[in-house]
Order: C-alpha cells, then sequence, then structure tokens
C-alpha cells in the first residue's frame, strides 16, 4: 500500500520537472511498499539506479531553469542539491559495502524529507517565483 497519494496540486506547471518529481514521489511509495513487505534491500539497486538519474538529469534540468529565470534564491538551492546529491552517494557507498534494513529506513526517510521539504516547498517557491515574473512580463 503507498505512503501517500499523488495529487496534482504538486504540479509545478513545468511537464518535464512534474515528470521527474512524480517518478521521486512514485519511487517513494515504491521503496515504502518493499520495505513494508520485507523486500526492502530487494529494491535497493533500482532505487539508487533511479535516484543516479534523478540527480543528475532533474538537477541540471531545473538549475538551468532557475538561472535562465534568475531565481533570486538560486544559490542555496544549489547548496540543497548539493547536500543532497553528497547524500545519496554516501548512501550508495554504505549500501555497496553492507546494504541492510536500516539503510533501506534511512533512505526512505530521506527521501520522504526531501520530498516534504524540498520538492512541495522549495520548488514549489520557484514555480511562484516564475509564474508571477512571467505573469507580470507577460
Amino acid at each position: 500500500m503507498a505512503i501517500a497519494t499523488w495529487d496534482d496540486r504538486f504540479l509545478l506547471g513545468f511537464p518535464d520537472l512534474d515528470r521527474d518529481h512524480r517518478i521521486l514521489f512514485d519511487l517513494i511509495n515504491q521503496l515504502h511498499d518493499a520495505y513494508a513487505n520485507g523486500r526492502g534491500d530487494e529494491r535497493l539497486d533500482v532505487v539508487f539506479s533511479v535516484l543516479g538519474d534523478y540527480v543528475n538529469t532533474h538537477f541540471r534540468r531545473e538549475e538551468d531553469l532557475l538561472r535562465t529565470c534568475q531565481y533570486p534564491r538560486l544559490v542555496p538551492h544549489l547548496a540543497a542539491h548539493a547536500v543532497f546529491s553528497a547524500d545519496v552517494d554516501d548512501m550508495f557507498r554504505r549500501y555497496r559495502q553492507n546494504g541492510n534494513e536500516k539503510l533501506v529506513i534511512e533512505l526512505l526517510a530521506m527521501l520522504t524529507n526531501w520530498w516534504h521539504f524540498h520538492v512541495l516547498e522549495d520548488d514549489a517557491d520557484y514555480g511562484h517565483y516564475i509564474r508571477d515574473k512571467t505573469s507580470v512580463s507577460g
């Protein structure tokens, strides 16, 4: 059973970024379901593969948009991305050394926290900024 249900109010209005966010949202649910069914360790290869793509592709796409739009909170946004990327790399390294149930719980907590505090707050902020800037200049 999913930990959460997708809601269209999560959409920012930028199709590629929204698609990326949906992938992350689904990944959190998949990891939660696997853990709840005692198969969390089995999903970690897939989770880390998807996270690698997310970090490399989504962050670059998002950062390019924020630079283009001259987002005033770009620097802290980039810093948050750097910390998240380093945390994912660290967890992947630890998983490769000796993945275990504790790591699944830690990763699930990190991803859920990222979703709530970065995607739903920080990313929503740049969405509002860009829409406001576009409506004023358009």
